[in-house]
């Protein structure tokens, strides 16, 4: 039971699968496979039902064995895993490499010795052959499907524990790999989320019950599984199949990691797998950057080097164009898009590639940064895809910044035209964002003027061809700078944003572009489109020029194919379609859409706040009142001028350029009168606040340098403080040396008084030396006394003074200090006043100067405008009369080409050839239930075309008339209608209707009761023609006719009378007990129409008689259904109308005949389906037109024999077709292209008709010859002789063709040389 279960359901199969025993081996094919896993259900059973309905698609007889049941898809990829049989229907081709791939699938599977590598390999050769080849893509996936099925879910059994895990590893690198197609993708995702809920633990029936929970290994690998299939399937097919390094990254579950650049050059890692996309990169990258706003931002492939075509639209620098990457592009797809780009690129110019390895060469006007060998390398690139006009309110850093990188960039490749002075101001505003105060003001000029590469378009340099004038461009740089030097780098960036993004096409998307369509001749063949927030801009490519601009008001209307977009704008007051050529239509047509959405939803929004009285924001307000295009005045420092209107040269003229000029009026005159004089009032108050600017700062210097003397005298007395102090320390000396001198002398005394005791009595001469040294003593004594007073005294009035001057000093210092911080704040704030007063100055007269400027460009304008105006409108006129004799023009050349092929047609017919009308039909109601389309059409009423396969210009067919598929059938008589005419002159006229069975033959040349064909219609006129030449009593006119059926080579005749009526005329006299119709014979007379004897013929005199002739054949007539038509005719039906007229006058006979031939149309057996007698008569319908298209093909070749003879129905349409007979053929065919084939040959069968020429002459004869001849033809009737005029037809008209031969050979053809 548990065996039953994992087959087919039982009930739903109608018979019951035999029980095996345990351990038992099932048998599917001629292959012995171990049975299945245990137990009743496994994981991913529930899905099997979505492959009932796809039976068909696998190889079910390569598993059937006699004796079993029946195998179904389920019993195969349960039981059939190691067959060497493919589980799906092959060609024998993909089988024989299925065959190949399915063992090394389970190889893979069940070694569990095999190197990591080895594995990595196989799967992706694996993936090398199933690339390209969907049905072998679906066998891969469903051979690992059954592979993984093979062990018990999430356990490999006891011999190989891990054969789960290697099964299930393989299935996320194959559904990873490999997106199956969408017949078993549904399948395929319904098995593994199956499979995914079935191996969690919280859901997992299985589980539940046996309280097993599978690995957490498993589970990751079934759950890695589905997510890829849910990927994969969601991306779609993959450009490239996948390399042993992305295996061995899904298996270990690592990612690799790529290097994504930005505009400066700095890089980021971008970690990716094997199904990771741009929509997946992008927000990874503005993650690792810290970029909140990554909405216009996207990846780009930058791979195009210096002399492709982007490059040279994009400007003169050497810069790669960067191609927009879709959301959907895998990451792993684009590395090899890029690694296969640089090496087509090295191996076809190798030269240009050594070139670029050199080392610069100083001087040579290209800088390193910008050089094409840092861009060999193909690489990808993140940066913004649009700038919007949301983008403003965006205070993000990293947003500002790339932003400000994005800007330089165009602006440097040149993709924004502006002038000398705006490029300046950019420049230093790029010099104060990049480096600060040191370029720009701290290096010399040599520096500023070797570094202008960096910060201006390259095509300006190459203008500057001198030192000279990039050292005064330099210098403008650097005084520009000056007033820019107290910005911070934020500061400055936000300013060249803003200064570039007010330009009339800041901020644009650019797409070069080759016209297609300019009606008015106002672009060149190549230009470059740029698209922003106020419309679309022109621009000439090399170098970047401004041509046009038309803004989002004036675009009615735009759109794009494949490879081109188009137009409809208004330009100078009229409406034009402009198309050009780009593969980048839709990008060019999403960016202008997403542009009108921004400018609506900003109206709306403004709409709402101004309907609930809510104030605009300072932004709102801010660009309200800035215009979608603004018009900065030339030379301020916050806004770039118009590229269009250059500054004044050397010799002081001015050039302007642009293909307009707006118009002035007097109010925008007296606006501009008023703008001055406002402009010379505020110039006038600037510069008496110049004055007293002036007046204060000297003020503040002579403040200043009053602080600056008080600072000296405190310098001075801090010096003669300093030399008291000095002087102080010398007299302490001093006092300490006369305390020492006074130690001396004490002891000197006593000295001398010891020597005086002793000398005493000694010597009485030293008495008075002892008295003069006491005196010396006491006088020493006063002298010390006095000197120690005065240093006392002179130390306290030292000090004393000493800390008077101190103090004072002191407070004057800290006076001074106080005056002079005072004066240096006043003086640092006059001149930032005066500074900011000096800016303003600069502005207003840069303001005076724009508006004189103004003035004056208004009065030319005025003039311009007045002169363009009238020019405007002669070219107006001009062209209007050049329209109106074009389209005279072109109305009378088709009405001579048409009078043209309808002179040459009549004079071919006076010739005598064949003349040829082509008519298709509409298409059926078959025919649109089968989707068929109408594929024909025609340029002209002689003209029928149709496409041919894989021809790049349709097929032409030149006949005498077309009729399309609306025109009605007496347009179709009208034309014809001149041949009955013919026929009452007496001459042989035939028409017939050729073509594919259901084309319309039948409807052609019969019709029905409320919609007569030809031969209805001739058969009025006749009648016409006969009642007017009786009622003048001109001519008299008899007529017969005769009504023939050739069917299966069997000629009927369809007016014969019936058995009952042959025996009421043998009640006469004549034998009717054997009736039997007569033998009908095919003869030519000696006029060389072709007659058939004992065919009935019917007097006929009225249109009543002769359209009941024409019933009672029609009648009779054999048809039949088939697929390609309900009512299709099996036979070939001629009816002839013999008229002779008498002309009462001169009794002149003429004999015409008047035949129409409906043949029975050509047929493919496979799609009428004709079967047995339908088949037959198929079959001789086709060998009867064989031999019909050989008798056109000999005379279309002028061969000297003719073939009429194979057939019955060439020798009836002997005198018709090369005969004496006025012949006209119709060619239908089918409108659908199902049968386009079959139409093809029938024009071009018609076609070859159209070239044969028939000897038309008429049958005229008196009276009386005509009743000599009609009694000496009963005379031989009834002697059972025929005269030489009903000889044998095939005889007859092989001799006749001998002759014509030899008298073309003899007289030379027409228009050729004698046979010689």
């Amino acid at each position: 039971g548990d065996r039953e279960t994992r087959g087919r359901d039982p009930q739903a199969a109608g018979m019951s699968l035999p029980p095996l025993p345990e351990g038992h081996e099932r048998i599917l094919g001629d292959v012995t496979l171990p049975d299945g896993p245990s137990g009743g259900y496994i994981p991913g059973d529930a899905s099997f039902a979505a492959l009932d309905a796809l039976a068909d698609r696998f190889n079910l007889a390569a598993f059937a064995t006699r004796g079993s049941p029946a195998p179904t898809p389920r019993d195969i990829l349960t039981h059939g895993a190691s067959t060497s049989s493919s589980i799906l229907r092959l060609s024998p081709e993909a089988a024989a490499k299925s065959s190949k791939m399915r063992p090394a699938l389970a190889r893979l599977v069940s070694d569990a010795s095999l190197a990591s590598s080895e594995t990595d390999a196989t799967l992706a050769k694996l993936c090398r052959e199933t690339h390209k080849r969907p049905e072998l893509r679906d066998e891969l996936v469903l051979s690992a499907l059954a592979l993984a099925r093979r062990g018990a879910f999430g356990d490999g059994g006891e011999d190989d524990p891990s054969f789960s895990n290697r099964a299930w590893d393989i299935v996320h690198c194959v559904c990873a790999a490999v997106a199956p197609t969408e017949t078993f993708a549904p399948f395929v995702g319904e098995y593994l989320a199956e499979c995914n809920a079935a191996a969690m633990p919280s859901t997992s029936s299985d589980a539940a019950q046996t309280d097993k929970k599978p690995p957490p290994a498993f589970v990751r690998l079934v759950a890695n599984a589905a997510a890829a299939h849910k990927k994969a399937t969601k991306v779609g097919q993959r450009r490239h199949p996948l390399t042993p390094e992305h295996f061995q990254a899904l298996r270990s579950d690592t990612r690799l990691t790529t290097h994504v650049y930005f505009l400066d050059e700095t890089f980021e890692e971008l970690p990716f797998d094997a199904l990771t996309t741009v929509a997946d990169a992008t927000p990874s990258v503005a993650g690792t950057i810290r970029l909140r706003e990554y909405a216009t931002f996207g990846l780009f492939a930058d791979a195009a080097d210096e002399n492709s075509a982007e490059a040279d639209a994009g400007g003169d620098g050497a810069r790669g164009a960067h191609v927009a990457l879709a959301d959907t592009d895998l990451i792993c797809d684009i590395l090899q898009d890029l690694k296969r780009a640089q090496k087509t690129s090295r191996e076809e110019d190798k030269e240009t590639s050594e070139r670029f390895r050199n080392p610069f060469k100083a001087g040579n006007g290209v800088w390193k940064e910008d050089h094409p060998e840092t861009r060999l390398t193909p690489r990808l690139v993140f940066k913004k895809r649009m700038f919007r006009d949301t983008d403003e309110s965006v205070t993000d850093r990293v947003f500002v910044s790339l932003s400000y990188l994005q800007l330089k960039r165009d602006f440097l490749d040149g993709r924004y035209p502006v002038n000398a002075a705006d490029a300046a101001q950019l420049c230093a505003l790029q010099i104060q964002a990049e480096d600060g105060p040191r370029l720009g003001q701290k290096e010399p000029i040599k520096a500023l003027v070797d570094a202008l590469p960096r910060f201006v378009p390259p095509f300006l340099v190459a203008q500057s061809s001198s030192l000279v004038d990039r050292e005064l461009i330099a210098s403008d740089v650097r005084e520009r700078h000056r007033s820019l030097a107290h910005d911070s780098k934020e500061e400055a960036r936000a300013r060249f944003t803003r200064l570039v993004r007010q330009l009339p096409y800041g901020g644009s998307s650019f797409f070069p572009v080759l016209r297609i369509e300019d009606p008015i001749g106002l672009l060149p063949g190549r230009i470059v489109l740029g698209v922003n927030k106020r419309g679309v801009h022109f621009f000439r490519p090399t170098p970047m020029a401004y041509l046009h601009s038309a803004e989002l008001r004036d675009i009615m209307q735009f759109g794009s194919s494949e490879n081109a977009v188009f137009f409809k704008m208004r330009v100078a007051g009229a409406m034009h379609v402009f198309q050009f050529e780009t593969n980048a239509g839709e990008e060019v047509c999403v960016a202008l859409q997403t542009h009108i959405n921004d400018v609506m939803t900003k109206r709306h929004k403004e709409k709402k706040m101004k309907k609930e009285g809510v104030e605009p924001t300072g932004k709102e307000k801010e660009t309200r009142a800035r215009p979608d295009a603004p018009s900065t005045p030339r030379g301020a420092r916050d806004g770039p001028s118009d590229p269009r209107v250059k500054r004044p040269t050397k010799s002081g003229s001015r050039e302007t350029s642009g293909s307009g000029s707006a118009s002035s009026s007097s109010p925008e005159t007296e606006n501009a009168k008023r703008v001055l004089v406002a402009a010379n009032r505020k110039i006038e108050e600037m510069a008496k606040e110049r004055a007293a600017l002036r007046d204060r700062l000297q003020e503040a210097q002579e403040a200043a340098r009053s602080a600056e003397r008080d600072g000296q005298r405190v310098a001075r007395l801090e010096a003669d403080l300093e030399a008291a102090r000095a002087s102080a320390a010398e007299a302490e000396r001093r006092a300490a040396e006369a305390h020492g001198a006074a130690g001396e002398t004490d002891e000197r005394v006593e000295i001398l008084s010891r020597r005086v005791g002793e000398l005493t009595v000694a010597r009485d001469a030293e008495a008075e030396r002892a008295r003069d040294a006491e005196a010396e003593a006491r006088a020493l004594d006063v002298q010390l006394q006095k000197l120690t007073a005065d240093l006392e005294d002179a130390r306290v009035d030292l000090t004393r003074s000493a800390e008077a001057d101190r103090a004072a000093l002191e407070a004057r210092l800290e006076g001074a200090e106080s005056r002079s911080a005072d004066a240096d704040r006043r003086a640092e704030a006059l001149r930032v006043a005066l500074d900011e007063a000096e800016a303003e100055l600069e502005r207003a007269r840069a303001e005076n100067e724009t508006a004189r400027d103004a003035l004056l460009e208004l009065e030319r304008l005025r003039e311009l405008s007045a002169d363009v105006e009238r020019r405007e409108r002669q070219t107006a006129d001009i062209i209007k009369r050049q329209r109106e004799t074009v389209e005279t023009l072109e109305a009378k050349y088709k009405e001579e080409s048409a009078l043209r092929k309808k002179y040459f047609n009549t004079i071919e017919d006076m010739k005598g050839k064949i003349r040829v009308f082509a008519r298709t039909r509409p298409l059926s109601e078959k025919e649109k239930r089968e989707n068929q389309t109408f594929s024909l059409s025609f340029p002209d009423a002689f003209t029928m075309e149709h496409p041919w396969r894989d021809e790049r210009l349709p097929r032409s067919y030149n006949f005498d008339r077309v009729f399309g598929a609306d025109s009605t059938q007496a347009e179709v008589f009208e034309d014809t209608k001149y041949l009955v005419q013919s026929a009452f002159d007496g001459y042989n006229v035939c028409i017939f209707a050729y073509g594919q069975t259901g084309s319309g033959k039948t409807h052609t040349v019969h019709g029905d009761s409320t919609n007569p064909g030809l031969a209805p219609r001739a058969v009025e006129e006749v009648c016409r023609v006969v009642a007017e030449g009786a009622k003048k009593g001109k001519i008299s006119v008899r007529m017969t006719a005769y009504m023939l059926e050739l069917y299966q080579d069997t000629m009927n005749d369809l007016l014969l009378p019936s058995a009952p009526a042959a025996a009421k005329s043998a009640s006469r006299g004549r034998d009717t007990s054997e009736w039997s119709a007569p033998k009908l014979d095919i003869k030519k007379d000696s006029k060389g129409w072709v007659t058939v004897q004992n065919a009935t013929v019917v007097p006929v005199r009225t249109k009543e008689d002769i359209e009941a002739v024409i019933a009672t054949g029609l009648h009779s007539r054999a048809t039949s259904a088939t697929k390609m038509n309900a009512q299709s005719s099996r036979s070939h039906l001629i009816f002839s109308l013999v008229i002779e007229t008498t002309d009462l006058q001169t009794q002149g006979v003429t004999r015409g005949k008047l035949s129409f031939v409906d043949l029975a149309g050509s047929e493919r057996v496979k799609k009428s389906g004709a079967a047995g007698a339908t088949m037959k008569e198929a079959q001789a319908i086709n060998k009867s037109l064989s031999a019909l298209g050989d008798v056109i093909s000999a005379l279309a070749e002028e061969k000297p024999h003719v073939p009429y003879r194979n057939h019955k129905l060439t020798m009836l349409m002997s005198d018709s077709l090369g005969g004496n007979a006025k012949t006209l053929m119709f060619v239908n065919v089918s409108p659908s292209d199902g049968n386009l084939e079959e139409t093809q040959n029938s024009l071009t069968y018609a076609t070859r008709v159209r070239t044969i020429k028939n000897s038309a002459s008429k049958d005229v004869a008196d009276k009386e010859m005509q009743r000599l001849r009609a009694a000496v033809a009963s005379w031989r009737a009834k002697a059972g002789e025929y005269g030489p005029e009903t000889q044998d037809v095939e005889d007859r008209v092989q001799t006749e063709m001998a002759a014509e031969t030899r008298t073309k050979r003899l007289a030379g053809g027409a228009g050729r040389l004698p046979n010689l």
